[in-house]
């Protein structure tokens, strides 16, 4: 560990290595085709492709509907060679696509190329021709679960071209400063977005259920899987949508050529496949992929009449609340049957029996009868739960159920201290503790945090489990002040932080929709960081109110003391934050 110094994937190969963890991207000697079983890489390799790109040649439907114009003109500013080189230093370092340019390589040349390539990216601008050479992916088979000799068990990850990608960059940096300054995108979308998450989509899901549970209605949330919906984006449809929102001319001319004949090639043991063209779908591995995919769905929620949605990539899921049962179904019904219209519009696929129906409530809200829903020609009936956006949600949102999956979760994390305990420094066991541990619990604590403490104990038991282990302290040895001097915080706390993180991103103007209001505010904007920074709390009539994001990160903000929340330095706020959270 020493010798790999700051060399973090060195240090984790060691680690992994130590474990006995295997390498997911192990070579594939041996695949089943039928009742054959392929050894020769080279028909293996065939086999993937086969596999992996069926269906990728379907023909463009003519349009159906006209889709209403924007009075604004997309246009491609050109790039500078300073541009190209910081587009290219802050792309993440990748494997080698199919022209072997290694990231690391050209990051190291940038300032010797950038000139030609900006030359090259401005040529590409002004003709609208993109060039089919960064068009070509090689796929990886990586390996899930189940029997290694099924294609079907294998998830493919396409790598492109570095040098696509730093054109992509270039041409999604210009996109969405556009979508910005005209508000292209629905509020709606949480997915591949610049300041929404997970997160926010878990906060704006969970308060609105808390806020109809504390005014005494029910919520019915439909939680939808569209099947490979990435893959299967018809090209005209999105062009059509690319003309309404003002991408004309040489810039739809180059999104056009981008996306036609798509050349995809599988590796297996440095041997290639035979080339698969597709003509369908949007590039998986890329940049500008998800973002003419946000272009696709954007106008989805507009069918909607009684429901509220949330878009998460390809993540759909639409909810109302009511006070009776049986206006709530019928509400979620009709949009439910939008929505399946919709998809037929768009050349989506549903899969109804893979999809999800909720009735959030108070667990002393008891309703008759045994309601359903008609989804895409299924017949749903409520679940208990459901997982949304990696986060169990719970009909009555107390998130013991999310707890007790993320406490197996973290158990495996222990198992890995236990065992290395012995043999690595504090700071490398820390180092295991967070990825295996603290990285779990961590995941949107800020909305599964807000229910009652009995619920987090388990977690907090094996934190207290884990930092006792890290230090060899005895099983009743007090584990708060050993996770304090390791600057580790509790489960609260953390859930503490997170909150407070949120105010001040949201009284700052970071965050896409306030988590203060602004009714809470009871002084003039322009002092928000004045040193009478305290927020009104709103007035809940049950506890249910009281765990909306909205009150409890309002309640904690006004107990924090005047220097620590008066900070207006985002960097500098979460350093004292920190500390104070540590001292409290």
């Amino acid at each position: 560990i020493k010798c790999a110094g700051n060399d973090v994937k060195k240090q984790w190969e060691i680690l992994n290595s130590f474990l006995g963890r295997s390498n997911q991207h192990s070579e594939i000697t041996m695949i089943k085709s039928g009742d054959l079983l392929l050894d020769n890489p080279l028909d293996i390799a065939n086999s993937f492709i086969n596999f992996f790109c069926t269906d990728k040649q379907r023909e463009d439907d003519p349009l159906t509907q006209p889709y209403p114009r924007m009075p604004h003109s997309f246009f491609l500013h050109p790039v500078t060679p300073e541009e190209i080189v910081t587009i290219i230093s802050s792309l993440k370092n990748t494997g080698p696509g199919i022209d072997n340019f290694r990231p690391s390589l050209i990051k190291l040349i940038a300032s010797l190329i950038s000139e030609t390539f900006c030359h090259i990216v401005n040529l590409i601008f002004t003709t609208g021709i993109f060039p089919s050479s960064l068009k070509k992916a090689k796929i990886i088979p990586v390996f899930k679960k189940g029997d290694k000799r099924l294609t079907s068990n294998y998830r493919p990850i396409a790598i492109l071209s570095f040098f696509s990608k730093v054109v992509e960059k270039l041409i999604v940096t210009r996109l969405s400063s556009y979508f910005s300054k005209f508000h292209v995108l629905s509020t709606n979308q949480f997915g591949f977005r610049e300041g929404y998450s997970t997160d926010l989509a878990l906060i704006y899901l969970t308060d609105k259920i808390r806020q109809a549970i504390d005014a005494g209605n029910l919520t019915g949330a439909l939680f939808i899987d569209l099947s490979k919906a990435f893959d299967s984006l018809v090209h005209n449809i999105l062009f059509a949508k690319l003309e309404s929102i003002g991408i004309a001319g040489p810039p739809l001319k180059l999104l056009r050529n981008y996306l036609k004949d798509r050349e995809y090639i599988v590796s297996i043991s440095n041997t290639y496949s035979h080339p698969k063209t597709s003509n369908i779908g949007v590039p998986q591995g890329s940049i500008l992929g998800p973002l003419l995919f946000l272009i696709y769905i954007n106008d989805l929620s507009q069918c909607l009449k009684s429901s509220d949605c949330i878009l998460y990539a390809d993540d759909t899921t639409i909810f109302c609340s009511d006070n009776h049962l049986d206006s709530l179904i019928y509400k979620l019904n009709h949009d439910a049957d939008s929505i399946v219209t919709w998809c037929r519009q768009n050349k989506l696929q549903i899969n109804a029996t893979k999809s999800q129906f909720v009735i959030f409530s108070s667990k002393h809200r008891i309703y008759s009868g045994s309601p359903s829903l008609t989804f895409a020609s299924n017949t749903l009936f409520p679940t208990d739960s459901v997982m949304f956006l990696g986060v169990t949600l719970d009909k009555h949102l107390k998130f013991d159920e999310h707890v007790s999956s993320l406490t197996k979760k973290t158990a495996y994390g222990i198992r890995i201290l236990i065992k290395v305990r012995n043999f690595f420094h504090m700071n490398t066991l820390i180092s295991l503790y967070y990825a295996f541990i603290h990285t779990y619990i961590n995941y949107c604590i800020s909305s599964w945090g807000n229910t009652y403490p009995v619920h987090l104990s388990p977690l907090q038991h094996t934190q207290n489990q884990a930092i006792r282990i890290m230090t060899h302290s005895t099983y009743t040895s007090e584990a708060l002040p050993l996770l304090t001097s390791n600057g580790i915080l509790s489960v609260g706390k953390l859930h503490k932080y997170s909150l407070a993180i949120l105010i001040h991103k949201s009284i700052s103007g970071k965050l896409p929709f306030p988590i203060i209001i602004k009714s809470q505010y009871p002084y003039s904007l322009s002092t928000r960081f004045a040193s009478s920074n305290s927020f009104l709390l709103p007035k809940p009539r049950t506890n249910y109110g009281k765990f909306t994001t909205n009150f409890s990160a309002t309640q904690l903000w006004n107990s924090l003391p005047c220097h620590v929340k008066n900070i207006s330095n985002f960097h500098t706020f979460k350093i004292n934050l920190r500390n104070y959270l540590h001292s409290a």
